[in-house]
């Protein structure tokens, strides 16, 4: 799910390496449940990554399978749906993340 994410925003000519700002450029484009599923399945990803004494709950790892075609649908739709007038709106919302020069 996060790369179909980072593909929407590649799409609008963004980038992040980091995992917050992804998400903060993203709540420009997505609803706070996407947002939220996002932020679960880092969470997850990083209990069965780096937590051996910690375990993910079977029922929010089938929540986050179940839920995942249609958020990368919904990323893939909000791609094909940009266009330059809109990836120069996106682009200036996400310009006033970023300090100044």
């Amino acid at each position: 799910m996060y790369l179909a994410g980072m593909a929407l925003l590649a799409k609008a000519g963004v980038s992040s390496q980091n995992h917050r700002c992804t998400l903060a450029f993203l709540s420009l484009l997505l609803s706070k449940e996407d947002l939220y599923l996002l932020e679960r399945g880092k969470e997850n990803r990083e209990i069965g990554q780096y937590f051996v004494e910690r375990t993910v709950l079977a029922k929010e790892a089938e929540n986050l399978i179940r839920e995942s075609p249609r958020f990368c649908a919904k990323c893939r739709g909000l791609a094909e749906q940009l266009d330059e007038k809109s990836i120069a709106m996106l682009r200036a919302k996400v310009a006033a993340f970023l300090p100044p020069t």
